[in-house]
């Protein structure tokens, strides 16, 4: 897992250059945001989901 977190890291920056190149430096950008905003809110969703389990669990032990 890590392994490919690293190789589309590295990748990263040439598909962004690619994107400018072909779409347009501000449609490349917009894209790049909208990408981020994903990720914000899987993370966001990932972490109510652990908290809820964690909770749930300290909520049975108790």
């Amino acid at each position: 897992m890590a392994a490919a977190r690293l190789a589309v890291g590295a990748g990263a920056p040439f598909v962004f250059a690619a994107a400018m190149e072909n779409i347009g430096l501000s449609f490349a950008l917009v894209a790049n945001a909208c990408l981020g905003a994903i990720s914000i809110a899987a993370f966001v969703a990932v972490a109510m989901s652990a908290r809820s389990q964690a909770t749930g669990a300290l909520v049975e032990n108790a």
